[in-house]
């Protein structure tokens, strides 16, 4: 793979090594984007991207899940655990698994399922995005090639992005909030006004949490200071409660 970089000139890369003639794992980038290697396996490449200038980041993960049929479930627990550690807009491609009819004998069909998935935070950061797949005959893989057509729309910057918060689901007022926002573009089924009702969705219940439960972190560092200077057992514990119960 070194020699391939050399060769295509204004490209880095990262790899993971083949065992024998097995595997083998490579993610090419042009020098002018900024990557950052999060984590890499024989069956992963984890990254962080920054294009162009721009200060808004998203994460890639190249994905050669395990072939053995008795072994999908660890790709599906890479794929977890990677989501897991990432709040970023995240897109994943790859040789995810293998289709099979469930057929046996002669009418048995198996085709690799190449594709890529992207989080809904990624794609309404890019919204114009086109997925292609191209023929390569000296492959069984089919090559994918991601368009993201020059257009993006900024990533929210509040601390970090948007999460539902399990707590809000307790609170009567979480479904009301909802059912007001979306609305929002009336129901023409479209890609754009999915992407509008989520939006609405999630600026209304920004809002509703900042109203309803103000800073949450500041809350938690009072009560923590608090706590630092309670000598009373009772009133330790009642301060611990309120601390976990606003996590």
């Amino acid at each position: 793979m070194a020699a391939i970089k050399h060769r295509l000139g204004e490209f880095e890369g990262v790899y993971s090594d083949s065992r024998g003639r097995a595997g083998g794992l490579a993610l090419l980038w042009r020098k002018l984007i900024k990557v950052s290697l999060i984590s890499n396996s024989f069956n992963h490449i984890d990254v962080e991207l920054e294009d162009f200038g721009a200060r808004d980041k998203w994460g890639f993960t190249g994905v050669y899940g395990w072939p053995e049929s008795t072994q999908k479930l660890r790709t599906y627990e890479l794929l977890k655990q990677l989501n897991n550690e990432s709040y970023l807009p995240w897109v994943i491609g790859g040789y995810d698994y293998t289709w099979w009819n469930r057929r046996e004998a002669d009418d048995s069909v198996e085709e690799c399922l190449d594709r890529l998935c992207a989080s809904i935070e990624w794609s309404l950061v890019f919204p114009n995005t086109e997925v292609v797949h191209l023929n390569d005959k000296l492959s069984d893989h089919l090559l994918i090639l991601l368009k993201l057509n020059d257009v993006r729309r900024s990533i929210a910057r509040k601390g970090k992005n948007f999460k539902f918060e399990n707590m809000w689901a307790m609170e009567e007022g979480c479904r009301h909030v909802v059912e007001e926002a979306w609305p929002v573009g009336g129901d023409t089924g479209s890609r754009e006004v999915f992407q509008s009702k989520l939006q609405a969705c999630r600026d209304a219940l920004t809002k509703w949490h900042s109203e309803m439960f103000g800073d949450i972190k500041v809350k938690i560092r009072k009560l923590s200071s608090q706590l630092e200077g309670v000598q009373d057992i009772q009133l330790r514990d009642k301060i611990l409660n309120d601390i976990g119960q606003l996590r």
